[in-house]
């Protein structure tokens, strides 16, 4: 019995060695793989909106239409209704992107939500957040 035991010790020695390889071959390939993908995220450089996901569309709402919106696109601003998550620096790239202007500074401006009467209940308009585009001069938007 003894003589078996030591082959069946010796073939269990082999098959363990021949599945340690085969392991350390795969955390090879796969320790390659993560350093390739980690070298194609550092090459790409994707900004921040780009990385989100989000688009123009998902950023700018529209052009705000109003007597003083006309009045501000005569000196060369312009006033877009924008989502609520935007700020300065992302809508400037936005503007300059889509309309490819240069763009010289970004207001924004939060526009609350207001109480409404209907009847006798009460309800509310909906607030938003606009901004004001100053385009560098030589620079315009064509409406």
């Amino acid at each position: 019995m003894a003589i078996f035991s030591k082959v069946k010790n010796f073939i269990g020695k082999k098959e363990q060695k021949e599945a340690e390889k085969i392991a350390q071959k795969q955390k090879e390939t796969v320790r390659e793989e993560k350093e390739k993908q980690d070298e194609a995220k550092k090459s790409s450089k994707v900004s921040y909106k780009e990385e989100k996901g989000s688009t123009a569309l998902g950023i700018l709402h529209g052009q705000h239409f109003s007597e003083k919106a006309s009045y501000l696109a005569e000196e060369n601003k312009y006033v877009f209704v924008v989502s609520k998550t935007t700020n300065k620096i992302i809508m400037k790239d936005t503007i300059e992107k889509v309309y490819g202007v240069k763009v010289a500074t970004v207001n924004i401006i939060n526009i609350p939500k207001k109480k409404r009467m209907v009847g006798r209940r009460v309800g509310y308009k909906k607030g938003f957040k606009k901004a004001v585009v100053t385009l560098k001069p030589g620079h315009k938007i064509e409406l």
